[in-house]
């Protein structure tokens, strides 16, 4: 008759050649007479087949990412039977960034100074994958920097490969120098006299400053230093302009006032003197007419009594202490009994 029996196999023996033996009857001596069935062919014994699982990982056909992504599978079979596999995909980035730069113009600031970044510099760099960042090698300018510079950009991705391009940043100075002129001034002369236009940045009245150039030396005064003006009201115009060219302008107005006289008795110029002027603490006034002067009235610019001197008659000379005055220009009122002459003192 027939007798059931139950094998069970190993997975690895699926579609293959498997001999069983069977001995009949209670022989158990191999050799011994008996029936024996040899080449007995299995299959089918592992359905339903195993099935598979993906627990970690990334599904066949997908985009793997640059890096290492470890993927895992459960594979079970009909008897309940587990195990699990996995493998990595690495992903290396060899491929360097393209660096693209553009050059451009900058302008100082009021402090001379100007700073630029990368996005500036950049005109269009890429990667295959994403880029990490760009930097520059200098990035900040200042006056000394005026000109055409050379400055590196360099892009890197994120797997660390960089290109670098170089870029040419021109730095301008377009700003003019801060300049101030003097108030509007009037000055009193004796009559038939002239006035001499002083330098108003060596007496301080005027003054400039750049964001670049110091000291400004490029300094044009009209009329000059040293221009006799008789009475009348004239325009001074000053003008500076610094080492890259840019210009200020100011002007005031000079109004020259001639003083009246009596008869012959006028005080001029050349019979009233004051030395050493510019002075640094005492001036001497000499007077050469045969007039009897009476008082010397010293004001500052904007017309303010700072002293008063009492002549007594003087012929001859005397000396008048500045000491107490600050460094500046000022005016001295010299009087006689019928007339007068102003002239101008320098304090230094």
């Amino acid at each position: 008759g027939f007798i059931d029996s139950v094998v069970n196999l190993s997975a690895a023996l699926g579609g293959e050649t498997v001999q069983f033996r069977w001995r009949m009857g209670s022989d158990n001596i191999i050799g011994s007479t008996g029936v024996w069935i040899d080449d007995v062919q299995v299959t089918g014994v592992f359905s339903p087949e195993p099935t598979s699982t993906q627990i970690a990982g990334l599904a066949s056909g997908s985009v793997f990412p640059v890096g290492t992504t470890t993927n895992t599978f459960e594979i079970e079979d009909a008897a309940g039977n587990m195990v699990t596999c996995s493998f990595d995909v690495t992903v290396n980035d060899t491929i360097d960034p393209v660096a693209i730069g553009q050059n451009i113009t900058v302008q100082l600031d009021t402090d001379g100074e100007v700073s630029i970044t990368a996005a500036q510099i950049d005109n269009g760099s890429s990667d295959n994958c994403s880029i990490d960042t760009m930097t520059l090698d200098i990035t900040d300018f200042t006056c000394a920097d005026i000109g055409a510079n050379t400055v590196t950009l360099t892009v890197t991705d994120e797997s660390g490969n960089s290109d670098s391009v170089q870029v040419t940043v021109t730095v301008e100075d377009s700003l003019g120098p801060e300049l101030t002129c003097p108030a509007n001034q009037t000055i009193q002369i004796a009559q038939g006299a002239t006035y001499t236009v002083p330098d108003y940045f060596d007496l301080d009245e005027a003054s400039a400053t750049d964001n670049c150039t110091d000291p400004l030396t490029d300094i044009l005064q009209t009329p000059a230093a040293g221009t006799e003006l008789s009475g009348g009201t004239y325009t001074i115009e000053i003008t500076v302009t610094d080492a890259s060219g840019n210009e200020a302008t100011c002007d005031f107005k000079l109004e020259v006032e001639e003083l009246l006289s009596v008869g012959d008795q006028t005080l001029t110029n050349q019979s009233i003197i004051l030395f050493p002027n510019p002075t640094s603490g005492e001036v001497t006034i000499l007077n050469r007419s045969n007039i009897a002067l009476q008082s010397a009235i010293i004001t500052d610019v904007n017309g303010r009594i700072i002293q008063t001197v009492n002549l007594a008659g003087l012929n001859g000379e005397m000396k008048i202490s500045l000491a107490n005055l600050a460094t500046g220009l000022y005016f001295i009122q010299i009087s006689s009994e019928n007339t007068s002459i102003v002239k101008r003192i320098v304090k230094k």
